[in-house]
């Protein structure tokens, strides 16, 4: 077992294609970033950089660093762990914190700790993935949805910084990702009279579109209108030769968690996400 370092997302991804589409719904996150490394590297300063677990030819797992954000991370060998943990310390990789399966981001944190003698970590969130193929229509609600165009960015920045805000994400330029997604035609609004809700695409697998960014301001809430625009923005990917849609739920979130189920989502997977801190036990 030995790990493999890239730079260079276009090799990593022709090396690593085949063991992330075993888990294609899983691994979403990782296939989203290689992909959009790939198609924006100008967007990337530093570069990601990549890594995975080789046993003999076959990949085992992945995992990407990717600044300033989280540490992301596969199902990982236990035993490449180590591996894993001294290549962040030799190459002075500092993430803020990991996300990935349960068992594999709790076993990465313990071992990086012990050699970063001056943190600990927390868990920052626990969420579960979701897989849709098949849409149970919600209750008939008012309104319908469009897409959302740049004449909407102001309210549509204002949602994206309160739903970032909501799920405590933090390093997040929530103006960057509201023109982002607007540009590009992956944002969508539930409307009535006004907007009311909102979601939307932002990431392909081959087979996938995730779905995220939803949200629906307090006042308006309790409509079914997040129920209805989670739907006809899943219907829409499907329409467009999709097999499948994916998202992240917090799991200690039942309204949304309800929601999703309701119209046909199903738990494939649980996912952690722990912040690295600082260890007061270790201060002077």
């Amino acid at each position: 077992m030995h790990i493999l370092f890239s730079k260079n997302p276009v090799e990593f991804h022709r090396f690593c294609s085949m063991f992330l589409n075993t888990a294609e719904a899983e691994y979403n996150l990782l296939i989203g970033i290689i992909q959009d490394v790939m198609k924006h590297p100008d967007k990337y300063n530093p570069l990601p950089f990549f890594a995975a677990a080789i046993e003999g030819q076959t990949v085992k797992g992945i995992a990407i660093n990717n600044p300033p954000y989280p540490f992301v991370i596969s199902r990982f060998p236990f035993a490449a762990l180590p591996l894993l943990v001294d290549s962040l310390v030799k190459h002075s990789i500092k993430p803020i914190g990991i996300v990935g399966p349960v068992e594999d981001v709790t076993a990465c944190a313990n071992l990086y700790c012990t050699l970063q003698l001056d943190i600990t970590f927390k868990t920052a969130k626990k969420m579960r993935i979701y897989q849709l193929h098949h849409i149970t229509q919600p209750k008939t609600c008012s309104g319908r949805l469009r897409t959302a165009e740049m004449s909407d960015y102001t309210l549509v920045a204002e949602w994206v910084h309160d739903f970032y805000t909501y799920i405590k994400e933090k390093h997040v330029d929530a103006d960057a990702v509201a023109k982002r997604v607007i540009a590009d035609q992956r944002l969508f609004l539930w409307e009535t009279d006004k907007p009311v809700s909102m979601a939307a695409w932002v990431r392909d697998t081959i087979n996938s579109k995730a779905i995220a960014l939803v949200y629906t301001p307090k006042n308006e809430r309790k409509h079914g209108y997040a129920s209805a625009c989670v739907a006809e923005v899943c219907k829409r990917a499907l329409d467009l030769g999709k097999t499948f849609c994916v998202l992240y739920a917090d799991i200690l979130n039942p309204i949304s968690n309800s929601i999703y189920k309701n119209i046909g989502f199903k738990e494939i997977a649980d996912s952690l996400h722990i912040e690295f801190i600082p260890d007061s036990t270790s201060q002077p």
